[in-house]
């Protein structure tokens, strides 16, 4: 089979010539299988890449390719709503390996193929496999962001083939958390780098193995090339610039509309109290509102069980009409506080300090800097 090591000699296995040729030749009448890779894209659905598996049959430069990233996107809302309560539908389907190619080269993202070594037989049953995965309901499989996508499932598989080699001693957590992999995935895409960092929970904050990490392609192919000496090939190299690591704009925005909103309330005390509170009020009363919602709504334990909710609170909206507006904010100031010195000793996993001043400075600069002659 091409690409598979050389076969060892008669005399290293104790048998004769002939029972080598044939060996040689049921290899060469077994299917190809490659792993198929594919970088970052421009657009969101195509940021993190994407990852196939091949067939070949003997003799052909081209067969099927098997991709689970297929779902419905007919309508936004729906894909969302599923997407919370972890209902998230998607399948696998085939595709000629000449036309998924074609597809993510008008798409301007690389693509890599690496053909795996397997075991005698192992291709066959590999392609049987791959082919029933797209039949009838077991297509169908619930898609989770870190734990079961389009590189997990072809993971999966090609683990399954080699006897375990890209699992085996592959699985202690030693790299970097989940959220540092979705911050990079996000770069550019600033609106949702804003809303991971106040949605995703304590959960997305464990580090992760590189068994895990390849959720990502790019770890995928990192991992078959040294586990199993499938060394990538360029088949098509993006044309664009790369990327930048705009992996913390979500952070720096988060503590940047905190200082912003600070100021603003500052600013209004002034003139107009009122609109001073409303202000503060708005800037962690809706955000608040907002995740504590998605927390009561979602499946998915990363965004229910979540520190920022003690940062951020809905009752922050009737600022302006409470009697005991100050003793309030004060409340609200020592709760910070408190929920600071956890994180700073380690009690709180997430990333707080930017949610902590999104919160503090608006209600700080409204309880101490408005007009002390105002209600």
């Amino acid at each position: 089979m091409p690409g598979s090591p050389p076969l060892p000699s008669p005399a290293a296995i104790g048998t004769t010539p002939d029972v080598m040729l044939l060996i040689a030749a049921v290899a060469a009448a077994e299917p190809r299988v490659l792993l198929y890779t594919m970088g970052a894209g421009d657009d969101l659905l195509s940021r993190l890449g994407h990852a196939a598996l091949c067939v070949l049959p003997p003799g052909k430069t081209s067969g099927p390719c098997y991709d689970y990233g297929h779902t419905d996107y007919s309508t936004t809302f729906g894909v969302i709503w599923d997407f919370f309560r972890a209902e998230g539908k998607y399948w696998g389907e085939e595709e000629n390996l000449l036309s998924l190619v074609r597809r993510f080269r008008r798409r301007d993202q690389s693509v890599w193929s690496q053909e795996l070594r397997l075991a005698p037989g192992e291709a066959d049953r590999l392609a049987a496999r791959l082919a029933a995965s797209v039949e009838g309901d077991g297509k169908y499989y619930v898609y989770h962001h870190f734990h079961d996508n389009c590189s997990t499932r072809v993971r999966d598989l090609v683990d399954d083939a080699t006897g375990g080699a890209l699992r085996r001693d592959n699985d202690v957590p030693d790299g970097p958390s989940y959220r540092a992999v979705a911050e990079l995935g996000l770069s550019g895409f600033w609106p949702l780098q804003v809303a991971l960092e106040l949605g995703l929970g304590r959960e997305a904050d464990r580090r992760t193995s590189a068994w895990q990490r390849m959720l990502h392609p790019d770890e995928l192919r990192a991992q078959v090339a040294a586990r199993l000496g499938a060394e990538p090939r360029v088949v098509y190299a993006r044309k664009a610039p790369p990327f930048a690591d705009q992996s913390h704009h979500g952070r720096w925005m988060v503590g940047g509309c905190g200082l912003v909103l600070g100021g603003l309330v500052a600013g209004l005390h002034r003139n107009d109290a009122r609109a001073a509170a409303l202000v503060a009020g708005l800037a962690t009363g809706l955000p608040g509102l907002a995740f504590w919602l998605s927390a009561c709504v979602t499946s998915l334990s990363e965004l229910r069980w979540n520190e920022v909710l003690l940062c951020l609170c809905p009752l922050d909206l009737l600022l302006p009409w409470l009697s005991r507006a100050d003793r309030y904010a004060e409340l609200r100031l020592a709760g910070l506080a408190a929920v600071a010195l956890l994180w700073a000793a380690g009690v709180l996993d997430q990333p707080l300090g930017p949610v902590l001043l999104l919160a503090a400075a608006p209600l700080g600069a409204w309880r101490f800097l408005r007009p002390r002659s105002l209600p």
